[in-house]
């Protein structure tokens, strides 16, 4: 897996330690093949939603092979969560966001995307 740079400036970061970049994911929807990706957050206890507006297709392909389903044809939008009330000030997303190569079997595998779209 390719290697970003600021682990060279920041090696107490832990960015490849496997036991701190370990998570949970999960498609909370109507169906197992859909919803709104999430990841569950140890520290808290809960599920948190993913809001990584520079989500790829990549990225959704492992996603897909790491929730068992098949990689070809996915398909990944960006849409508002209705269910979350938007007067609320706390937001709680998930951690840094990950730019994959596509050929990752767990999403936790694929490298620290470090942008301005944090």
């Amino acid at each position: 897996y390719g290697k970003d740079t600021i682990n060279q400036y920041f090696p107490s970061l832990n960015r490849y330690n496997s036991y701190y970049q370990q998570f949970g994911i999960r498609l909370n929807g109507t169906k197992p093949t859909n919803g709104f990706l999430e990841f569950y957050n140890a520290t808290t206890n809960e599920w948190i939603p993913s809001c990584d507006r520079a989500f790829t297709i990549r990225n959704a392909q492992v996603v897909c092979r790491e929730l068992g389903f098949k990689s070809v044809n996915v398909y990944e939008w960006l849409t508002p969560r209705w269910n979350y009330n938007p007067k609320i000030t706390i937001r709680k997303n998930h951690v840094t966001p990950r730019q994959c190569i596509g050929e990752e079997l767990k999403f936790d595998h694929c490298p620290l995307r470090m942008s301005n779209n944090l």
